[in-house]
C-alpha cells in the first residue's frame, strides 16, 4: 500500500481499475485485510480535499482528474463489499463511511461541479453494498446518513441516485430499529418525499417496496399519518388499497356463493398472509369515523373541507376492501360504530341524490365526495360487507331502518357503476339466516313507482296499476 500512496494520479487511477477488476473475483476480495480499506478511506479524503481546493480555483482539468480517482476508489469499494461480510465489517470500521458521507454532501450542495452524478451513483451504491445482508454494518450507516443525507439524496434531480437511494433504504430497513427511527417524527420529511417519488414511474419500484415494507408496522398509521401532508396522505392510502386489493382475490362477501362451502370454524382455521396490520384497518376506521364526526362542522376551514374531500372516499375505499377480507379483518365488523356511520351517511347521500336530481344545477357534485361518483356505491358496498355473516350487523340495519335504504338503490345509477349489483348483495347478506330481516321485506306493500330519470331519458314511462308495474315507449 505505500508503493500505491507514491504513484502518479494516472499510475493511482490504473491500479484502482485494477483493484476493481479484481474484486469482482470472490477469491480476490477474501485477500484483502484492514489496511487495503484504511488506505482507500484516506485515497478518498485526500481527493475529496483536492476537489474543494480546486473547486474553488479555476483549473476544471485538475478538478476532473481528482474526480475520476474518487469515482474509481468508490467502484473499487463497492465490489469488494459484494458477498463478503468480512469485506462489509471492515468498510465500516474504517474511516471510509465517514469520508463517503463527506463526500456526498459536499457533491450535492456543490452543483457547479461537473459529472456528479457519476460519483453520487457510485457512493450510494457503497453504502448499499456495504449494509446488504449485515445489521451490524446497516446500523453504522443508517446512523451516519440518516435522516439529513438521505433527504438530500433523494432532492438530487438525478432519477438514478433517487433508485439507489431507495434501494439503499430498503435493504436498510429490514432493521426493526431503523424502521422504527424512520417513523419518528424526524424520518417524517424522508416517508413524504419516497410517497412523492412513489408517483413518479421512474422510481416506483424500489419506493413501493419501501412502502410495502413500512406498511408492515402499524406504527406507519399510529405515529406518522397523522403527521403527513395532504398529498402523502392520499398516497398512502391509495398504496394501502392496491395492497388490500391483491389480497381481496378470495375475498368472502364479494364472493359469498363461491365460498359457501367454507363455514367459520374454517375460516378462522385458515391462515392468510396480509400486508397491512389489524391495527392499521382500526385506526382507519376510527379515522373515517372522527372525520364524520367532526370534518363537516361550520367552524372547519375550507382547507379543511378540501382535506375531508379527498380522503373519505380513499378511507371508504380501504374499508370497504378491508371488510372483504374478513378472513383476515374479523374483528372491524364488530366496530359497530363504523356500520351506524355507514348508514348515517348513506341516508344522507340519498337524499342529496333525490334532491339534485330535481334541479339542473352542476355545482354540488364537484367533488368525489358527492354520491353522483362512486362514494353511494362505496357505502353500500361496506354496509353490506359488514353484514355478512354477523347476525348483530343484520339486526342493527333493522333498527336504523337501512334495509329500505338498501332496496332503494337498487336502480341502475351511470354515476355509481355496479350500486344495483352491490345493493342486491348487501340485500342477501342483511337477510342470510335472519327470518325477521326476510319478514320485515316480505310485510313491505308496493306503494308507487320511485322516480327514474334515467329511464325518462331514455324514452321509457312506467306506472302502477292494480298492484303490477307496467312499463311502456313515452308518445311523441
Amino acid at each position: 500500500m505505500e508503493k500505491i500512496s507514491h504513484k502518479t494520479k494516472h499510475e493511482l487511477l490504473e491500479t484502482l481499475k485494477n483493484m476493481t477488476d479484481n474484486f469482482k473475483e470472490l477469491k480476490n476480495r477474501e485477500l484483502l485485510d484492514p489496511q487495503h480499506f484504511v488506505f482507500l478511506a484516506k485515497c478518498l479524503d485526500k481527493q475529496y480535499e483536492n476537489i474543494v481546493t480546486v473547486n474553488e480555483g479555476s483549473n476544471k482539468e485538475l478538478e476532473k482528474s481528482h474526480h475520476d480517482i474518487i469515482v474509481e476508489c468508490l467502484r473499487c469499494l463497492r465490489n469488494a463489499c459484494v458477498e463478503c461480510q468480512r469485506n462489509q465489517n471492515m468498510l465500516c470500521n474504517s474511516e471510509c463511511v465517514k469520508n463517503i458521507e463527506k463526500l456526498i454532501v459536499m457533491l450535492t450542495s456543490h452543483p457547479e461541479i461537473k459529472n456528479q452524478e457519476t460519483a453520487l451513483r457510485c457512493a450510494v451504491q457503497v453504502l448499499s453494498n456495504a449494509g446488504s445482508g449485515n445489521i451490524a454494518t446497516q446500523k453504522i450507516i443508517w446512523d451516519a446518513i440518516f435522516p439529513e443525507t438521505l433527504l438530500t439524496l433523494l432532492k438530487f434531480p438525478d432519477s438514478k441516485v433517487q433508485n439507489y437511494t431507495c434501494m439503499l433504504i430498503y435493504h436498510s430497513i429490514t432493521s426493526d430499529v431503523n424502521t422504527l427511527q424512520i417513523l419518528q417524527p424526524p424520518g417524517i420529511p424522508l416517508v413524504e418525499l419516497i410517497l412523492e417519488l412513489s408517483t413518479k414511474e421512474t422510481e416506483q419500484d424500489w419506493c413501493l417496496q419501501i412502502l410495502e415494507e413500512l406498511l408492515k408496522s402499524p406504527d406507519l398509521f399510529l405515529q406518522c399519518y397523522g403527521n403527513l401532508n395532504d398529498n402523502s396522505k392520499v398516497t398512502l392510502l391509495d398504496i394501502t388499497s392496491a395492497l388490500l386489493s391483491n389480497d381481496s382475490d378470495n375475498a368472502l362477501p364479494s364472493q359469498p356463493f363461491a365460498k359457501e362451502a367454507m363455514n367459520d370454524h374454517q375460516m378462522e382455521e385458515t391462515k392468510f398472509d396480509t400486508k397491512i396490520p389489524q391495527l392499521s384497518i382500526d385506526f382507519l376506521a376510527k379515522t373515517f369515523e372522527m372525520t364524520l364526526l367532526t370534518g363537516f362542522s361550520a367552524d372547519s376551514s375550507t382547507e379543511s373541507k378540501q382535506e375531508i374531500y379527498m380522503q373519505i372516499p380513499l378511507l371508504l375505499k380501504v374499508l370497504c376492501l378491508a371488510t372483504s377480507n374478513l378472513h383476515v379483518y374479523r374483528p372491524l365488523q364488530s366496530r359497530t360504530s363504523l356500520l351506524v356511520h355507514a348508514v348515517g351517511l348513506l341516508q344522507s347521500s340519498h337524499l342529496v341524490m333525490s334532491e339534485t336530481e330535481k334541479t339542473t344545477s352542476s355545482h354540488l357534485i364537484q367533488t368525489d365526495i358527492h354520491p353522483k361518483h362512486g362514494f353511494k356505491r362505496d357505502l353500500i358496498r361496506l354496509v353490506g360487507n359488514m353484514c355478512f355473516r354477523h347476525k348483530d350487523n343484520q339486526n342493527k340495519i333493522r333498527d336504523l331502518n337501512g334495509i329500505s335504504l338498501l332496496l332503494d338503490n337498487c336502480s341502475i345509477d351511470p354515476h355509481n357503476p355496479f350500486i344495483s349489483q352491490w345493493a342486491t348483495l348487501a340485500i342477501r347478506n342483511v337477510c342470510e339466516n335472519n327470518l325477521e330481516n326476510q319478514r320485515f321485506i316480505e310485510e313491505m306493500k308496493v306503494q308507487g313507482v320511485a322516480s327514474n330519470s334515467m329511464l325518462q331519458d331514455m324514452g321509457i314511462e312506467t306506472e302502477l296499476r292494480d298492484g303490477q308495474v307496467y312499463v311502456k315507449t313515452k308518445s311523441k
